[in-house]
């Protein structure tokens, strides 16, 4: 059983070598690819408290204090003011005014 283990792992290791690269001429070269970085999103809306979770995903995030306007199908909703807590690309507003949804973007 040992035998046949050590044998697969040696085959999975040796096909892992014949990848893309292998395959590409050498004087091939790689362009990269501009992605453009979804917009910031809301994820959640507590009505009865007034605030949001946004998520900025790979966008820059602003700052604690910093306004935000949301918008839905390019109508504006709401304005948040940004505020603790923020974790990783998460992070809760204070509902100014308006009404803001779960899925509404941030500009």
């Amino acid at each position: 059983m040992k035998t046949i283990c050590a044998l697969l792992l040696a085959g999975v290791g040796l096909t892992g070598c014949a990848g893309p690269s292998a395959l590409r001429s050498a004087d091939a070269t790689v362009e990269p690819i501009a992605v453009e970085s979804a917009p910031a999103t809301v994820t959640l809306v507590n009505s009865e408290l007034r605030f949001v979770v946004i998520d900025f995903g790979d966008t820059k995030m602003p700052g604690i204090g910093a306004t935000v306007e949301l918008y839905r199908d390019g109508t504006k909703t709401a304005t948040v003011r940004l505020t603790e807590p923020a974790r990783g690309r998460f992070i809760t507003g204070d509902i100014l005014d308006g009404d803001p949804r779960a899925g509404d973007q941030v500009r």
